[in-house]
């Protein structure tokens, strides 16, 4: 009888475990539609990102239009991305809206090659830019929406997002050497047309409404807790704009060799992946805030060490903190924002954070270091964006202290 007994008990004991164990599983098969979407969206972007520029420049077009081109993209993400969400919003239908736009945005952009009049390459780079900035705010808002629907971490789902983008670069970089940089437009339309079957698998948010009203969104965004966040992220972009403009050409003017420039996005590329994954274990341990608070100061510590390194190989281990500049950050970004718009206001509220961070953010930010970097050099650049970056982190934690922390309400979120 006794061990009978404890065989109860170990059956009792070990059915928790099970249960969970299953449910995990079930998560893991329902989330294959939203994961499959992030990996081949993203592919499509990082085959094309490192290699439109010498496309353009191998057709002999200077680098002035060359900048006008690439330039659109920026310029656009000012206002497209707020227009997105709220039409995503206020049509209940944003998985629908993204499906469209990123279908328009493949036929827009393999139509490119097709173009050889400056003005006609212009006007398929503003149409291709607007219908692209659709993804921020309305993938964002799916995958927020599946995490809360599984009860499974953001990071978990955005993290194949990451692994898509690095797939994609590896194999840009083959087809450009088998076939040249034209090679660029089927590797972004291939996968970016493929997304579409995964995403009709993908639940709609429907929790949107028809009649959402102006005094809705200008409540929130008088919330201090907003508005502290998007002071703290945008003048975190500014800081951080070099890297996004000037690193490839930085580490090219301390010494580095091709080999040297592709590990060094690599090894980004592993910290970013890791940290999404970590990232909503941190966010239940130390709050949002505290993962807001650790990616600053990751970023700050990254741009003064870029700015300090006697030589580019020195570079390649900061990279790991990557992880902290673009997944603790961006992870901490998207849920403090999902907790102070309501859930019928989450695409908008997305395209809210991607006006002020990667739009107005970004755009001052290149436009200081392009300055900075002709004048002064990108040594002095880096210190400059590091030291900013660390007082970033202190106004952060400074207004942080000064008020509650935001609770982590969703369990697994």
């Amino acid at each position: 009888m006794p061990a009978l007994a404890n065989s109860r008990k170990q059956m009792i004991s070990a059915e928790p475990s099970e249960v969970k164990g299953g449910r995990d599983l079930s998560a893991a098969i329902s989330a294959l539609p939203i994961v499959a979407f992030m990996a081949l969206y993203f592919m499509g972007n990082g085959a094309q990102a490192p290699y439109l520029q010498l496309y353009f420049q191998e057709r002999g077009i200077s680098a002035v239009r060359i900048g006008i081109l690439t330039g659109v993209g920026p310029a656009l993400a000012v206002v497209m991305p707020l227009v997105w969400g709220v039409l995503g919003d206020r049509s209940r239908r944003a998985r629908s809206l993204l499906a469209w736009t990123t279908l328009l945005s493949a036929v827009a952009f393999a139509c490119i090659p097709l173009f050889h009049e400056f003005s006609g390459l212009l006007l398929l780079s503003a149409i291709y830019a607007a219908l692209s900035w659709a993804g921020s705010p309305l993938s964002t808002a799916l995958v927020l929406g599946e995490a809360n629907r599984l009860r499974m971490d953001y990071g978990s789902l955005r993290l194949w997002g990451s692994v898509g983008y690095a797939i994609g670069i590896l194999g840009a970089g083959v087809l450009v050497r088998q076939w040249g940089t034209v090679a660029i437009f089927a590797g972004y339309a291939i996968p970016t047309a493929l997304c579409l079957l995964p995403l009709f698998r993908v639940h709609e948010t429907g929790a949107g409404s028809r009649l959402l009203r102006a005094e809705q969104v200008t409540k929130v965004l008088r919330e201090p807790r907003l508005l502290i966040l998007l002071v703290v992220t945008l003048l975190w972009r500014i800081t951080a704009a070099p890297y996004y403009a000037f690193f490839t050409i930085y580490l090219h003017d301390l010494g580095a060799t091709p080999l040297l420039i592709s590990i060094a996005w690599g090894v980004a590329l592993v910290g970013e992946i890791t940290v999404l994954r970590l990232s909503g274990n941190w966010a239940r341990r130390f709050g949002v805030d505290g993962l807001l608070l650790m990616g600053l100061l990751g970023s700050g510590v990254r741009w003064l060490a870029f700015g300090l390194v006697p030589g580019p190989a020195w570079a390649v281990p900061f990279q790991l903190l990557h992880g902290f500049t673009f997944g603790a950050l961006g992870t901490a970004a998207v849920l403090a924002v999902d907790r102070i718009f309501p859930p019928e206001l989450r695409a908008t509220g997305q395209g809210v954070l991607s006006v002020v961070m990667w739009g107005i953010g970004g755009l001052i930010g290149s436009v200081l270091a392009g300055v900075i970097y002709q004048d002064l050099g990108g040594r002095t650049l880096f210190i400059l964006c590091g030291i900013g970056g660390l007082l970033v982190t202190g106004l952060a934690y400074v207004t942080h202290a000064a008020r509650e922390p935001v609770p982590m309400v969703a369990a697994r979120q």
